[in-house]
């Protein structure tokens, strides 16, 4: 959906901006699911962004103390439930799962990165509200190196 074109110039800028994001945040709140990421390189989202091959997503998790960066992938492939098929579509299905997001290359880091030290200082979502954000080439940048 396109917003009216309201504001300053400025205001107008990060909307275009937004429409086209480096990457997204997506945090990962249970064991299970972390552990499927990695063995399938596979990331089976309930939410629905424009996801696109080449797009870089970042894998967030609690860690002992805070919100931390633990790895990132690249997309290879968006795969929509009505393009799959069996036992991964019926796992979709009943899970709720919107698509399915293949990754060309996945890594994990040895050092986490907490989310603090990337996003903006007056970003205070923690948790879940950290789950389909939109992130910016130089966020990815500093995440990708930071780890």
């Amino acid at each position: 959906m396109r917003w009216p074109c309201i504001g300053t110039m400025k205001n107008n800028m990060a909307r275009r901006h937004e429409e086209n994001p480096a990457g997204y945040i997506l945090r990962i709140s249970k064991a299970e699911w972390l552990k499927q990421v990695y063995d399938r390189k596979k990331y089976y989202p309930g939410i629905l962004r424009n996801w696109r091959p080449g797009m870089t997503i970042l894998l967030a998790r609690k860690t002992e103390k805070e919100d931390s960066f633990i790895g990132y992938g690249m997309i290879d492939r968006v795969t929509m439930i009505d393009e799959t098929e069996g036992e991964e579509r019926e796992y979709c299905e009943s899970s709720g799962w919107k698509c399915v997001l293949s990754f060309s290359t996945l890594v994990r880091f040895d050092n986490p990165v907490p989310v603090k030290k990337i996003l903006d200082k007056g970003y205070r979502g923690k948790g879940r509200l950290l789950h389909g954000i939109r992130v910016t080439s130089q966020q990815v940048e500093s995440v990708l190196h930071e780890g």
